[in-house]
Order: structure tokens, then C-alpha cells, then sequence
């Protein structure tokens, strides 16, 4: 269940942040760009999510206006999610974040194979005298 905050927001980033922050509201809406899944489909592509999660996570996406929830009446019950508009609007956001991480990522692996060893990470070998010490 969504709470309501205490203070209105003053910031946009905050606010989207509020939207969709977490460790797993990002994930959902990236797997729903490529159309509407149902709950298990959702739920076997994101490894480590608990049902309980995914549920209180799609209802919090679903209460912020980025998805639909679609219940078809057929037995057994079929329920499918899909991105809103507003949903789809996230796309560009994404696509800056991929491009962010996949740069960052390869700069620190740079740096991170530059710093292999000792004397480049600030351990440098002992000297005679603190090895005799």
C-alpha cells in the first residue's frame, strides 16, 4: 500500500524517484516495454522476486497511473499488466541510464584493471627494514 508523504515534493527528481525507485519497480516497467505479461511471465523473468513483492510493487506502478492491470474472466483467472502512456513516457529515461551505465561500466573496469596489484593501490611492497622490523 502506498503511503502518503508528509511533505509535497519540491523537486522533480525526487518525485520520480518516489515513482520509481527500488530495487525492482525498474526492472518491471523495462519487461513491460516489450508488451503486456502476465503475473507468472513477470514473476519468472525477475529471479529473486518474491510474490508478495512483485504484487505490492505492480499495485504501487499500477496506483502511480504506470500500468494497467486487465482481468480476463476465463477459468482459470488471466491477468495481464502493460505500461500506461505515462509508462511508454519512461522509455527515454531508460535509454539515458543504459547509456550512463554502459559508459560507467566500462571506465571502472578500466580503472579496476589499472589498480590490479599492489603497488597500485596504494599497498606498495616493504621495504629491507620493515621486512627485518
Amino acid at each position: 500500500m502506498t503511503t502518503k508523504k508528509k511533505y509535497p515534493h519540491c523537486c522533480p527528481v525526487r518525485y520520480t524517484l518516489d515513482l520509481i525507485g527500488g530495487k525492482w519497480k525498474l526492472p518491471i516497467v523495462a519487461l513491460l516495454r516489450s508488451g503486456a505479461l502476465r503475473f507468472t511471465e513477470i514473476e519468472r523473468a525477475l529471479p529473486g522476486i518474491s510474490a508478495r513483492m512483485l504484487i505490492k510493487e505492480l499495485k504501487e506502478l499500477e496506483s502511480h497511473g504506470l500500468l494497467t492491470r486487465t482481468v480476463f474472466a476465463a477459468v482459470p483467472l488471466r491477468v495481464e499488466y502493460c505500461l500506461t502512456d505515462d509508462g511508454y513516457s519512461l522509455c527515454p529515461v531508460f535509454q539515458a541510464m543504459h547509456a550512463w551505465g554502459s559508459t560507467h561500466m566500462a571506465s571502472f573496469a578500466e580503472e579496476t584493471a589499472a589498480c590490479i596489484g599492489p603497488k597500485t593501490v596504494g599497498l606498495a611492497e616493504p621495504t629491507e627494514a620493515q621486512k627485518l622490523g
